[in-house]
C-alpha cells in the first residue's frame, strides 16, 4: 500500500515536472520574439461526455479555458490550455474535471471552405491536443492521458471558433492503457485579449 503511494506521487512530480519543463520550452523564446498576433485567450465551451470506466459520470455541460499561443505559425503552432469543466451528471451539477494540455495546429491557411462561418477574414487550422485531465471526485487517483483532435479551428485576429473536437482520457493506473472516457466539445469561443 506504501509503494503504491510513494508511486503515485513520483508519478505525480514527474507529470508536473515535465509540463513545467513543456512550458518554459514553449514560453522562453517567446520573450524576444516578434508576435504579431494576441496570444493569451479567454475561452468558453458546450461539452458532452461520456464515462466508459463510470457511466454514472457522462455529462452535458461547460467549459472555462485559459489559452496560450506565443507564436504565429503557419506550420505546427504550438499552445497550451488549461480548462475546467462543470456539467450535470445524474447526480447534478458540479464541477467535474480539471486539465492541462500542449496543443499544436498541424497547420493554418486563408483558403478554405469555412469562410460563412465568421464575419472577418479567418484562418482554418487542424489542432491535435495532449494533456492532463484530473477529475474532482477522484482526485486521489493517477492523473488521465488527455488526447485530443479539434477538425474545423478558425482564427482570426481576436477570436478562436473550434467545433466537433473529439477527445478520450486513458487510464494507466492499472499496467496498461484503459479508454476511461470519451467526449465531443460541441463548440469552444476564445476570446483572445492580450
Amino acid at each position: 500500500m506504501m509503494n503504491e503511494r510513494i508511486a503515485c506521487g513520483s508519478v505525480r512530480r514527474y507529470l508536473a515536472m515535465g509540463f513545467l519543463l513543456l512550458t518554459l520550452v514553449v514560453t522562453i523564446p517567446s520573450l524576444s520574439a516578434a508576435v504579431s498576433t494576441r496570444s493569451l485567450g479567454f475561452g468558453l465551451s458546450a461539452v458532452g461526455q461520456s464515462g466508459i470506466a463510470r457511466p454514472q459520470e457522462t455529462m452535458g455541460g461547460l467549459g472555462a479555458s485559459l489559452s496560450y499561443a506565443p507564436f504565429s505559425l503557419t506550420w505546427f503552432e504550438p499552445s497550451l490550455r488549461a480548462e475546467v469543466t462543470a456539467g450535470v451528471t445524474e447526480t447534478g451539477f458540479s464541477f467535474r474535471s480539471v486539465r492541462a494540455g500542449f496543443g499544436l495546429d498541424i497547420f493554418r491557411t486563408l483558403h478554405h471552405p469555412f469562410q460563412i462561418m465568421t464575419n472577418n477574414p479567418s484562418m482554418w487550422s487542424v489542432a491535435l491536443c495532449v494533456g492532463v485531465q484530473f477529475e474532482f471526485d477522484r482526485m486521489s487517483e493517477y492523473p488521465k492521458l488527455y488526447l485530443s483532435c479539434t477538425p474545423i479551428k478558425l482564427k482570426d485576429k481576436d477570436f478562436w471558433y473550434e467545433w466537433c473536437a473529439p477527445y478520450m482520457t486513458l487510464d494507466f493506473s492499472n499496467g496498461g492503457a484503459v479508454i476511461d472516457s470519451w467526449g465531443l466539445v460541441l463548440f469552444r469561443f476564445t476570446f483572445l485579449f492580450v
